[in-house]
């Protein structure tokens, strides 16, 4: 365990150096795995992003910028036309947060993948990421693993696919959704046909939830990769 001395110099070293090769180098992948970042560290790094033209990648997972270091981050993506993928994984962000994103994505021509795996985002903040899923014409794969979405979250997301046109990948795993999300989630996807991989795992859906999904794509083209591991589903549902 690192103490709190060893944990601020890990922390200052990483905004500093972070700064200085975004303003002052041609990097295109940034990663700041744990690194004890929080708010005001990512507004640093944020203010950087706002003037950098090669950046591709901004891997942020496993630190604390919470909701306010989702407020900077979303300027600088609304602002920045070169980041194709954001990992902010396991980054205490909340319904707040997924909302200043949700306006980053309304105005990004750019962002490809973003990650939220393990976030503590309920379904309302799934909402505002769903209506700007409805609008946004360049995010390909959207990751929302281990979030609090439930069933009414899922539904969201689940109306958005329904007008969405780029997206392929999403995943759901571990996401709280159940049968009732699960299906509604399956609806959506079979609207889209653009979706290609599809993660409903872990998500108590169940021997009928799992038969609703498998007659629903039975005939369908569109989807080759459907993962519903850990639903226990019994040998009903297979």
């Amino acid at each position: 365990f690192l103490n709190d001395t060893a944990t601020t110099e890990i922390y200052t070293r990483s905004i500093v150096g972070s700064v200085r090769c975004v303003q002052e180098t041609a990097i295109t992948t940034l990663d700041l795995w744990k690194r004890y970042i929080m708010a005001e560290g990512i507004t640093r790094i944020a203010e950087a992003l706002m003037e950098n033209k090669t950046l591709t990648t901004l891997k942020l997972g496993l630190n604390k910028i919470g909701n306010e270091g989702a407020k900077s981050l979303a300027s600088a993506l609304a602002n920045n036309t070169t980041i194709l993928h954001v990992n902010i994984e396991f980054n205490e962000m909340t319904e707040e947060g997924a909302k200043f994103l949700a306006t980053a994505m309304h105005d990004t021509k750019t962002l490809q993948i973003l990650n939220l795996n393990g976030n503590e985002i309920k379904s309302e903040g799934l909402g505002h990421i769903a209506n700007a899923l409805k609008e946004n014409a360049s995010l390909q794969m959207l990751d929302i693993r281990r979030t609090k979405a439930g069933g009414e979250g899922a539904k969201f997301i689940a109306d958005a696919l329904r007008q969405n046109k780029t997206l392929t990948s999403l995943n759901f795993w571990g996401a709280e959704i159940g049968a009732e999300g699960a299906k509604n989630i399956t609806d959506g996807a079979q609207q889209n046909k653009i979706v290609t991989s599809l993660n409903l795992g872990n998500n108590g859906i169940g021997s009928s939830g799992a038969k609703f999904i498998a007659d629903a794509f039975q005939e369908n083209q569109h989807l080759p990769c459907l993962y519903l591991d850990s639903n226990l589903i019994g040998t009903e549902g297979a």
